[in-house]
C-alpha cells in the first residue's frame, strides 16, 4: 500500500533526527513494524537531507530504534531534477538513460530501485559490503544503468545491482531484473 503524506514542516536540510521521527510516525500510522515494512521519504523540491549533501548522494537509506528492541527502515530520495551540490541536476543529468534533456526523471527510477535493492538486502545498514571498497550492492555497480522491460511490457530505467553469484560463475556482477549485464569491475570494461 502506498499513501501520501506530506512532511510537516519540512526542513530545507533535513538532520538525521528529523528523518528517523518522520520514518517512526510512518510506522506508528500504518503499525508496521516489521523488517518487510520500508517508510519512503520523498523529499519535495529544493528541499535536502544532511546525509545525502555529506556524501554526495542522491538519496540513501537508513535504520531507527523506533523503541528498546524494533527498528524500522527507511530510505529518502531526494527530488531528482533539483539543483543540488553544486552542479546542474546533477542526479538527473548523471543518472540518465534516454537522454536529459527528454527524460529528466530517469533518475527517480534509478535512484529509488538502488535504494529499494539496498534496503532489502542490508535494512539495518550492516550487512554486506564489498571487502575492498566498502560499498553496498547498489554502489557497486553505479552508473551501469539501462531501459528494463518488467512483466506487463512497462520499460523502465534502471540500475543494475551487484551478485556475488554472477561474479562467481560469469565474470561479470552487475545484473539487472530479468537480465545480466556483465560488467568487469576490476577493468571497468563491459564484458560480453
Amino acid at each position: 500500500m502506498i499513501r501520501l503524506r506530506p512532511i510537516a514542516r519540512a526542513s530545507l536540510l533535513a538532520t538525521m533526527s528529523q528523518m528517523e521521527t518522520e520514518a517512526a510516525t510512518a510506522a506508528s500510522i500504518y503499525g508496521d513494524y516489521s523488517y518487510n515494512a520500508q517508510y519512503v521519504i520523498v523529499l519535495p523540491p529544493n528541499h535536502f537531507d544532511q546525509q545525502s549533501i555529506a556524501w554526495s548522494g542522491c538519496g540513501q537509506h537508513s535504520c531507527t530504534y523506533v523503541d528498546g528492541t524494533r527498528w524500522i527502515a527507511y530510505p529518502a530520495i531526494l527530488y531528482q531534477p533539483d539543483n543540488a551540490f553544486g552542479q546542474t541536476s546533477p542526479c538527473a543529468r548523471g543518472k540518465n538513460v534516454n537522454g536529459f534533456s527528454t527524460s529528466l526523471n530517469d533518475a527517480v527510477t534509478i535512484v529509488a530501485g538502488h535504494e529499494f535493492a539496498e534496503m532489502v538486502t542490508d535494512p539495518g545498514v550492516a550487512a554486506w559490503r564489498d571487502p575492498v571498497t566498502g560499498d553496498e550492492k547498489g554502489d557497486r555497480c553505479y552508473m551501469v544503468s539501462a531501459n528494463v522491460t518488467l512483466g506487463r511490457g512497462d520499460v523502465y530505467p534502471m540500475q543494475a545491482t551487484w551478485s556475488n553469484y554472477d561474479r562467481y560463475y560469469h565474470g561479470g556482477g552487475c545484473v539487472f531484473a530479468g537480465r545480466v549485464f556483465r560488467r568487469n569491475v576490476l577493468t571497468d570494461a563491459a564484458v560480453s
